[in-house]
């Protein structure tokens, strides 16, 4: 099995890789969905010159000599107005969000007045023109573009999206996904396991992998080790899946009949075996646009793998430039042996501030490790070992605690 290079395997996984086509959502569905289109302001904001402050509208000028006392004419609330002028030696008593009234220039905050009855009100220190208000299309002018396209729709974008009156939004299609585990040692959660026999786990774990990078899920299966139900199944799922993943029986054994069975339903190898530890056996392939993973059985290997090479390119299917985890460096809060002549992923603890700590595994059977850390750290091939303090690369992805 010739063994290519992780970065390589990157490319190739992402390489020529389009976002689905657009559809609309209403906005208030689309959390971490990827716009496929702009979206512009449908009027200026703010709307009208707004108080920043809960305090008096008035002109900086009438400000010369402190403290000095102007007439309180009228007061001004959020969604109302008032419709006549500020002049000279005059205040409005204006709120937060409330359009400032012709002839002020500025808004005192409260704190900096004193009110000696509810027609007269001193002001103690002087402020000057535009404090404490922003003007009419300060922030956005009507028409203009507020959220490009290939936004992802953060909860803050989704507010955008609120505020200019966009019910629904254009966003690249959600990838279907369907995943299926193969062998004859595999039962359902449900089910008792035989002597010889494991409760399968894996369409669990990278099924949750593939949701929270915005896959759906379509159906799963458990597949026996039988060329012609691997064939069907194979066959099947492609005609419902964006991507195919299937676990297990894809290294070289007797028993391992998924690399011939998607070749013989039509998926071409791009690649089979990456250098890595765990995940080595690891097939990628296309048939057409759809995307088919064969990831190892072993959880460990399984999860590894999803995580490293199928969350991007469901990201970039959803529309992601970027699809690729975030690596930081940081600290070593333990000791690691030396790795071999391949890169090594290892689960790890993250204390923010503190460092990483490497948590060890009985082997790529093992997700215990996994289960209990909340990042991977990824050691180079032919290095090490690493002692306390030493500078290792990190992979934080979504953390918990």
């Amino acid at each position: 099995m010739a063994l290519i290079a992780i970065d390589e395997a990157h490319s190739l996984v992402l390489e020529d890789l389009t976002p689905l086509d657009a559809e609309a959502v209403p906005f208030a569905d689309a959390a971490n969905r990827v716009l496929s289109a702009s979206i512009s302001c449908d009027r200026p904001m703010p709307p009208f010159d707004r108080s920043m402050m809960d305090g008096f509208a008035l002109r900086s000028q009438d400000l010369q000599t402190l403290p000095t006392s102007l007439r309180v004419i009228a007061q001004v609330m959020a969604g109302g107005s008032y419709e006549g002028e500020v002049g000279p030696g005059e205040a409005v008593r204006i709120m937060t969000g409330a359009p400032v009234p012709a002839g002020a220039d500025a808004v005192q905050m409260i704190e900096n007045t004193r009110c000696d009855s509810p027609d007269t009100v001193t002001v103690l220190a002087s402020v000057p023109a535009g404090r404490h208000l922003a003007r009419q299309g300060s922030e956005w002018e009507s028409g203009q573009v507020v959220l490009n396209a290939g936004a992802v729709l953060t909860a803050a974008r989704l507010g955008v999206c609120a505020m200019v009156g966009q019910r629904a939004v254009m966003v690249h299609r959600t990838p279907r996904v369907v995943i299926l585990s193969t062998g004859d040692e595999l039962v359902e959660i449900g089910d008792s396991p035989g002597p010889y026999q494991i409760r399968e786990s894996n369409r669990t774990s990278v099924g949750q992998l593939v949701q929270s990078a915005g896959g759906d899920v379509v159906y799963t299966a458990i597949v026996p080790d039988d060329e012609a139900a691997t064939c069907e199944a194979i066959r099947n799922a492609l005609a419902h899946a964006d991507v195919l993943l299937m676990s297990g029986g894809i290294s070289k054994g007797d028993r391992d009949l998924v690399a011939p069975c998607l070749q013989k339903e039509g998926v071409e190898t791009v690649f089979h075996g990456v250098c890595i530890k765990p995940g080595k056996p690891l097939f990628f392939g296309r048939a057409g646009e759809k995307l088919v993973f064969g990831l190892p059985g072993n959880p460990v290997s399984s999860y590894v793998t999803a995580r490293l090479f199928v969350l991007p390119a469901i990201r970039r299917l959803l529309g992601w430039a970027q699809g690729l985890e975030p690596v930081v460096t940081m600290t070593l809060r333990s000791s690691v042996a030396a790795t071999g002549n391949r890169p090594w992923l290892k689960p790890a603890t993250v204390v923010w501030g503190k460092g990483v700590r490497v948590l060890d595994t009985a082997g790529s059977a093992d997700l215990s490790g996994f289960a209990q850390g909340n990042a991977m750290v990824w050691l180079p091939a032919n290095s090490g070992p690493f002692s306390m303090g030493d500078p290792v690369q990190v992979l934080v992805g979504a953390m918990t605690p």
